[in-house]
């Protein structure tokens, strides 16, 4: 059987800031250092989209309370209040797309509104108005025809389109 020596391993040789316990368990949250490196850096300037749960839109409003560039991608129509802004999910992510649980629904709309795939006409009914399944709380009376729902979804789709080939992802520039 062959013998290995136990006194050196991958963990011996690492920064002390590889490790949980002495780079943050014991330290003050402000003495907290060079814990990573970024590969690229992100200003107040630089243009971020939000898209999420209902974690991603206290993500937005701080963005905006800071100052920074967010990015409101689907705003709503000239004359409309704040209160009926957010009634129907205008500036709440940077798009109306509701809430995106997994990168398999991001990726979805994005192969949608990139035209890679064509998203299906599917709708609800209820009470003689409809419904967007992929999108269920964004009317949140309903729409008054399945045209108006496909229209805003299309609406919905053009401002992601707009918004990916205004602001590519800097990790493409990498």
């Amino acid at each position: 059987m062959a013998r290995h020596d136990q006194s050196i391993h991958p963990y011996r040789i690492q920064a002390t800031k590889a490790f949980w316990k002495s780079s943050v368990a014991m330290r003050e949250s402000f003495e907290m250092r060079d814990i990573w490196s970024p590969k690229w850096s992100i200003t107040t300037k630089t243009p971020i989209a939000t898209v999420g749960s209902c974690f991603a839109q206290h993500i937005s409003k701080a963005l905006q309370m800071h100052g920074c560039n967010w990015i409101n991608g689907e705003q709503g129509p000239p004359g409309m209040t704040n209160e009926s802004l957010r009634t129907y999910n205008y500036g709440v992510f940077s798009f109306r797309t509701g809430n995106i649980y997994t990168i398999a629904l991001l990726k979805q709309w994005l192969h949608w509104a990139l035209d890679k795939e064509q998203p299906p006409d599917e709708y609800w009914s209820q009470n003689n108005r409809f419904y967007d399944p992929f999108r269920p709380e964004i009317e949140p009376y309903g729409f008054i025809s399945t045209d108006e729902l496909l229209q805003s979804r299309q609406q919905t789709l053009y401002a992601i389109r707009s918004v990916v080939n205004d602001h590519p992802p800097i990790a493409h520039f990498r």
